[in-house]
């Protein structure tokens, strides 16, 4: 096992350096979010811009996810995964900790298919993902709630920013458009098959100056 744990990381390695050799001038990036000046975003670095898209390198970094909750609608699963999160960072962990908000908040969908007398129904569930307070990155507190995880999003990522809220019908238009503007490009393939979310830095009530993104992470 150890030998194909090494394979991985050599391929992945050289991927890395496939795409840093890729590196472009491109467009602008995207401004810095508002929301970073007042909560800890995490870090990153833009490699590449394509049409309206970025590519970007993350800082390896922690984040604690909810389980996926089962719900027609996006927003009952997410306040209900909202509240498990904020109870971890509010010391529902093992040390007791207050963790500081942070931004984005991330969300995930994922699909069951579900079989009627009359027809297969493909029904949704909802994950969110919080970005753990970089005083707590190199070794962050355990949940106590069994269901929430940590977890380690890989490296690269690609983003294309939109201003909808951010509901069950924007979370697939605006992940549908990012595969879209992908389509004939070198970035392609390495982001087919990746973890689709959705990144929103601003609450949902904030009509104005709305920032969301839809985020394909690169499989290692």
């Amino acid at each position: 096992m150890a030998i194909f744990r090494d394979i991985n990381k050599v391929l992945f390695g050289l991927m890395e350096i496939c795409i840093l050799f890729f590196l472009s001038e491109g467009g602008e990036t995207f401004k810095i979010p508002p929301t970073c000046a007042s909560y800890k975003c995490p870090k990153f670095k833009v490699v590449d811009n394509v049409k309206d898209i970025e590519i970007r390198t993350y800082d390896q970094s922690y984040w604690i996810t909810s389980p996926f909750i089962p719900s027609s609608t996006f927003k009952p699963a997410g306040d209900q995964a909202f509240l498990m999160l904020y109870n971890y960072t509010n010391g529902s962990n093992d040390r007791g900790a207050i963790l500081n908000l942070t931004a984005p908040i991330l969300v995930e969908t994922s699909y069951q298919l579900s079989k009627s007398k009359s027809k297969s129904l493909a029904l949704p569930s909802y994950k969110l993902y919080f970005y753990v307070d970089p005083r707590f990155q190199k070794n962050p507190p355990s949940p106590l709630q069994k269901d929430l995880q940590l977890v380690q999003l890989p490296k690269f990522a690609v983003a294309k920013r939109f201003v909808e809220l951010v509901d069950e019908k924007s979370i697939n238009a605006e992940i549908s458009a990012l595969k879209g503007s992908l389509n004939g490009t070198r970035w392609e393939t390495p982001a087919r098959g990746g973890r689709s979310t959705v990144a929103s830095y601003t609450e949902p009530e904030e009509a104005a100056n709305r920032i969301s993104e839809a985020i394909i992470w690169f499989k290692n």
